[in-house]
């Protein structure tokens, strides 16, 4: 029988709390050409405050002890892409909370449960994510959620309901909610929230006070080498389904989400 994260004893439940609080996790991909700091703020103002650095260049570790320093007590910060042992101790030494992989590893779970660290690898059929969570995961990344849509995950959860899931990788305004109303207990996004280069960030806050639903607008904007502009401008705002009065754009590179 599958345990449940309610009674497993290697579940980081305070982690797990908050991202399904969260609701959404943000993918940064390639954020550490950039400024990592100025864009996990941005996110913050946003109302999203778990935020997965991928584990895609050898600077990872060091962009998450920056984010850890920086934003550490409003964020949940971790690392994805992770696909090896190492790498998994690499990034949990660094300070990440979480461990999110595209594919399911176990040296990663083992790593992951030996040090207390949530773990989410990823899957797509029962099967994958009933070993994965077998192996104990916390949770699993149904990836790439594009590719079947927010019914695989309601197939998903019909046997397997004691198994929480992430869908992520295509995931956009558009689907968001379709994926939660599914029973996920929350989604990865990372193209639909930082979708160009990590050249400037914007953030735009609802105006509770001003009519008809208004916004008022506040941008920093940063150079590619992360120093600051004195020029600003806003250009678009991303909405996902709870993150009102908040609502934020941010400009980072492009990926897969993986």
């Amino acid at each position: 029988m599958i345990p449940s994260p309610a009674i497993d004893p290697h579940v980081t439940q305070e982690t797990f709390e908050t991202i399904r609080e969260s609701g959404v996790v943000a993918v940064l991909r390639g954020v550490d050409e950039g400024d990592p700091v100025a864009v996990a703020e941005a996110l913050l103002a946003g109302g999203v405050d778990v935020i997965e650095v991928t584990a895609d260049n050898a600077d990872t570790p060091g962009t998450i002890r920056r984010l850890q320093s920086a934003v550490g007590d409003e964020a949940t910060v971790g690392a994805g892409t992770v696909i090896d042992g190492p790498t998994a101790q690499s990034v949990i030494a660094a300070g990440a909370e979480f461990v999110v992989s595209p594919s399911s590893h176990a040296d990663v779970i083992a790593t992951c449960n030996r040090h207390g660290v949530l773990v989410a690898p990823g899957i797509m059929t029962p099967t994958e994510a009933a070993e994965a969570y077998e192996q104990g995961a916390d949770l699993v990344k149904v990836f790439p959620a594009k590719t079947v849509g927010p019914d695989h995950v309601a197939a998903l959860r019909g046997p397997l309901s004691q198994i929480p899931l992430l869908p992520t990788g295509g995931v956009s305004p558009d689907n968001a909610a379709a994926f939660l109303e599914a029973g996920a207990v929350a989604v990865g996004a990372g193209s639909a929230l930082v979708p160009g280069r990590p050249s400037r960030t914007e953030t735009t806050r609802r105006s509770p006070a001003a009519p008809n639903g208004s916004v008022r607008s506040s941008t920093r904007r940063t150079r590619a080498d992360g120093s600051p502009s004195r020029r600003s401008r806003v250009t678009g705002t991303i909405r996902f389904p709870g993150l009102e009065p908040y609502l934020v754009c941010v400009h980072g590179n492009r990926g897969d989400d993986g």
